[in-house]
């Protein structure tokens, strides 16, 4: 059975973390809307802005997936995402990082011993027909 790290641990690892979270997101969550006309519409509404992040490129770590949607080629790339203990992580979300939109795909829920908050993110590149 594995042992529980003190809490004075926890606390020293998640100082040094934040010094790692060199960059900054937008996290947007989808919230059900009316649109002009009456109609039912997804809007994204922000939920936090300027959050300290890091987001590392794992494309070449898993298997590239693509495929043709319709007419076009699309490549998915895949990134991981870390922020502080305190930032809430959902499916459903995105983030924006220095101007580029990704999608959430999965949450790291065990491992991270509430010293951080990890998502697997990912972000679609196609040709445009």
């Amino acid at each position: 059975m594995p042992r529980a790290v003190p809490t004075h641990s926890l606390g020293v690892v998640a100082k040094a973390l934040s010094r790692f979270l060199t960059d900054i997101c937008l996290i947007e969550q989808r919230a059900p809307g009316t649109g002009q006309y009456g109609e039912q519409i997804n809007r994204w509404v922000i939920i936090a802005t300027n959050v300290p992040c890091r987001l590392i490129d794992t494309t070449k770590r898993v298997r590239p997936m693509s495929g043709l949607i319709g007419d076009a080629l699309s490549i998915k790339d895949n990134y991981r995402l870390i922020v502080g203990p305190l930032t809430a992580l959902g499916l459903g979300m995105r983030v924006t990082v220095k101007g580029l939109r990704y999608d959430i795909a999965s949450l790291q829920e065990a491992d991270t011993d509430s010293v951080a908050n990890v998502a697997y993110i990912t972000r679609e590149r196609g040709d445009q027909p």
